[in-house]
């Protein structure tokens, strides 16, 4: 509470405080407990308990602060972690179809992939591997023969089908 110490002088001090440079402030504040700031000729000394510090991440990233630590991280979601999501989400079809025909967790399986979205078969194909080693596939086709035991994948409005063949 500035008002009862500084008066009308609180929106000067407020207007320093928004002109300067938070990090520097911050700084000083850890290290001293206080922030001095200039006010033209007089120089006026804030306690910790006088200033309210508060972290705001820009757009795109989220931070949190422990007592020694400040950690930042970028929340944009990048082609290739869109894509990994498809693929997780695929991935998740597939091991409910692995329930449904009561497979042992340690069945190897086959798949057999259709869509006609481009797109998706692309983020398909390039997890392959990852797809594969989660839902123990040994091998997977694309545009093959689906079965009306296909379980159809909804996945940001893409479909896919998809078969699970035990392998032998």
């Amino acid at each position: 509470m500035l008002g009862p110490r500084f008066g009308a002088r609180v929106k000067e001090i407020a207007g320093v405080l928004a002109g300067s440079n938070g990090a520097e402030l911050f700084s000083q504040l850890q290290r001293e407990h206080a922030i001095t700031l200039s006010l033209g000729q007089e120089t006026v000394r804030l306690s910790e308990e006088e200033v309210d510090v508060r972290m705001q991440a820009k757009d795109g990233f989220t931070a949190a602060q422990g007592q020694n630590m400040v950690v930042v991280l970028s929340t944009s979601i990048t082609e290739e972690l869109r894509q990994e999501g498809w693929a997780r989400e695929f991935i998740r079809g597939v091991q409910d179809l692995r329930k449904e025909h009561n497979l042992p967790y340690d069945a190897r399986i086959r798949l057999v992939i259709a869509t006609n979205d481009a797109v998706l078969k692309d983020a398909l194909q390039r997890f392959e591997n990852v797809i594969a080693g989660e839902v123990l596939a040994s091998a997977c086709a694309y545009d093959g023969p689906v079965t009306e035991n296909a379980r159809e994948v909804n996945i940001d409005g893409m479909k896919a089908s998809v078969n699970i063949i035990v392998a032998e």
